[in-house]
């Protein structure tokens, strides 16, 4: 989804929650057991981890370089503001862009399924909860103009939200943050976007 001020192109704010590709890497990383190098990137353990069963060693190398491939990717490029992801067909080519580690692409295609599973369970049990998107970008962007005392300048942001235990929100680039869904969700996430907001508009 993204938000931008009625009737202009001043700013605009893409929240990407439910990424297929992002969540399937993180559930992979928790169902294999993947030990990832360090990195300022790799958020912690997601909320509800599969029990892990490895059934292959040595991908974390590969699992790091996957993951900072996807979160360097583009976002979405949405026709309608609540329009969903397009769908991935496997049977394309590098559809997972794992063709450089062999290994790792044989274990995410032998998992795909039972993360796809876990992906549409959580995405089910998030609609029953919150059926309408958050309010939370444009009731901040108000009142953060109501402070200003004038309309946001122009900026754009993309907001990944992550389904993982932790509350670092990580600043991927100039446009591109990875922020817990918890964070997001609660108070935390409104003083965080409310800062943010004030720094960049």
């Amino acid at each position: 989804m993204y938000l931008q001020l009625q009737g202009t192109t001043s700013w605009r704010v893409a929240v990407d929650r439910g990424n297929p590709l992002i969540d399937a890497a993180l559930w992979i990383r928790a169902a294999e057991a993947i030990e990832v190098p360090p990195d300022p990137f790799v958020p912690g353990p997601l909320d509800d981890p599969p029990a892990p069963e490895p059934t292959a060693t040595g991908l974390g190398a590969a699992w790091l370089a996957w993951w900072r491939d996807l979160i360097g990717m583009p976002p979405w490029t949405f026709e309608q503001p609540d329009a969903p992801p397009p769908e991935l067909d496997l049977d394309s080519p590098d559809a997972l862009g794992l063709a450089r580690w062999p290994e790792l692409r044989e274990v995410v295609m032998r998992r795909w399924p039972q993360a796809g599973e876990w992906h549409r369970a959580r995405g089910e049990r998030h609609r029953r909860t919150e059926p309408s998107p958050s309010p939370v970008v444009s009731i901040v962007a108000a009142e953060v103009e109501r402070e200003l005392g004038r309309r946001l300048r122009p900026f754009r942001l993309d907001l990944v939200l992550l389904p993982v235990r932790d509350t670092t929100v990580r600043q991927v680039n100039e446009e591109r943050h990875l922020v817990p869904e918890r964070v997001y969700d609660g108070l935390r996430g409104t003083r965080w976007l409310t800062d943010l907001l004030h720094r960049v508009g």
